[in-house]
């Protein structure tokens, strides 16, 4: 993202994230049944391919988008909206 207007946009919409996103499990569900799970990694910036590969080891599915930054449906509205739909 580079325009200033689309920054600004972004910007006065944004909110801290706490740190305890990254660093704190979700909890198991109470009757043991995993909840299918899908990580979306924009693989174009590294940040979280770490993540994205833990995630994977655990037996979590990956979609690995190598065109994408960290702002997926900023960045690729229509085709996460796709992704998402197919998902449900």
């Amino acid at each position: 993202m580079t325009d200033p207007e689309e920054i600004a946009w972004l910007q006065q919409r944004s909110t801290p994230m706490p740190t305890a996103t990254h660093t704190q499990p979700l909890p198991e569900p109470a009757d043991g049944l995993r909840v299918p799970t899908t990580y979306v990694l924009g693989a174009a910036l590294p940040f979280f391919v770490d993540t994205a590969n833990e995630a994977e080891a655990d037996g979590v599915r990956v979609v690995r988008w190598d065109d994408a930054a960290h702002y997926l449906p900023l960045q690729f509205p229509y085709r996460t909206a796709e992704l998402l739909l197919g998902l449900a």
